[in-house]
């Protein structure tokens, strides 16, 4: 919606709306080049922002005047005239989490492959950095600043959750570090907060029952029954198009190729129950059509809770379905935990160098045997 209000703005209008983040819905890209190109784009249209301070045009727009009046460099109010004429160095000391946003980003998609899960997760961390530290430039910032930071967030989100940002913060200074933007990433001496544990269980028959059973809308019932029958993440289920379903050795497989780690990219197997129920069938996907991942995912976690009233209460998500299947696999086969962690897109720690480079993985038909294990008392 956002992207449609400045199709229809014209140029002048566009420049005084538009503000750091929007080249995610302005600019769409196929390619390294073209996101590339986007950022150029979208730093240059904030660069005239501050070009123009003194240009009629600008007068008209209040709400940018104020903004340029309250321009904040370390700490302090800063004339609009003394703005151009500030040194690169001081220039570097004002660079917020807003600016570090747009750069780490780029790097990201510069070096490896980011998928949309964990963009959202960067995005959602510098959000929270940038509503609590507003325009303080990072290169002001010390231990105590970002111990405050977690300490604001206590109470608002689990512990847990908490660390997990502030890892992403700890990520985000090294870069920042290695570029020069701040001398010293201060986020590493944050110490962790205490998590206790939650105990999660996995579903039962009786749920698995209940779940399949269930009147639920087409293509949520489908990505239901992938889970159950696969322990593949809802975000893979829900990417799957009809290039990746494969055939293989007479062996029908889900080719997962969006995923969030190198270990992700695998071919899962078609369960024999799926198998028979048609999910071979490429004219099936995407199972949601272009409902995004997290629309999917919010709408597929609120059907769960509908119909099991109180697996919110007992710590169970969709996630869980995951974890129930892997459950399934290795209590079948215990001494083949590897061939689980290759189905199911799990590091294999010490042993992935023999087992992936120079193995090429486990044979498809293993798998199969291992996966189809997978099964519930109906």
């Amino acid at each position: 919606m956002r992207r449609n209000i400045f199709n229809l703005m014209d140029d002048e209008a566009f420049m005084f709306t538009f503000e750091k983040g929007d080249y995610k819905f302005v600019f769409e890209y196929d390619s390294m080049e073209e996101f590339r190109e986007g950022v150029r784009l979208a730093q240059e249209t904030y660069e005239k922002l501050h070009e123009n301070i003194n240009s009629d045009t600008i007068t008209k727009n209040l709400a940018l005047m104020n903004e340029i009046r309250s321009a904040s460099f370390m700490g302090q109010q800063v004339p609009v005239n003394d703005i151009r004429s500030m040194s690169g160095e001081e220039y570097q000391r004002g660079k917020t989490f807003e600016d570090l946003e747009l750069f780490f980003i780029a790097s990201k998609q510069k070096s490896e492959k980011v998928g949309e899960s964990t963009y959202k997760a960067y995005a959602t961390a510098f959000d929270k950095l940038k509503r609590y530290f507003k325009s303080r430039p990072i290169k002001t910032l010390d231990i105590i600043d970002f111990e405050q930071h977690r300490d604001y967030l206590v109470g608002q989100i689990k512990s847990k959750t908490i660390n997990n940002h502030m890892a992403y913060v700890s990520m985000f200074l090294d870069y920042a570090e290695k570029y020069g933007w701040v001398d010293k990433n201060h986020a590493k001496g944050v110490e962790t907060l205490k998590v206790i544990t939650e105990v999660k269980e996995n579903f039962t028959d009786g749920e698995i029952r209940q779940i399949l059973s269930a009147n639920i809308p087409k293509g949520y019932y489908e990505l239901f029954e992938i889970a159950i029958y696969s322990g593949m993440r809802i975000a893979e289920i829900i990417s799957l198009k009809p290039e990746n379903i494969l055939e293989e050795e007479g062996i029908l497989y889900f080719n997962v190729v969006d995923a969030k780690t190198k270990a992700g990219i695998r071919k899962v197997p078609i369960h024999y129950i799926l198998e028979k129920n048609g999910y071979g069938r490429q004219s099936l996907y995407p199972l949601l059509g272009n409902k995004t991942i997290n629309a999917g995912d919010k709408a597929a976690l609120r059907i769960l809770y509908k119909i099991l009233e109180d697996a919110k209460q007992n710590n169970k998500s969709f996630h869980t379905f995951r974890g129930t299947a892997i459950n399934r696999m290795t209590n079948a086969y215990p001494e083949k935990v590897h061939i689980i962690q290759e189905i199911v897109g799990h590091s294999k720690g010490d042993k992935s160098l023999t087992i992936d480079t120079y193995g090429k993985g486990f044979d498809l038909s293993m798998k199969k045997r291992v996966i189809d294990s997978i099964r519930y008392e109906r």
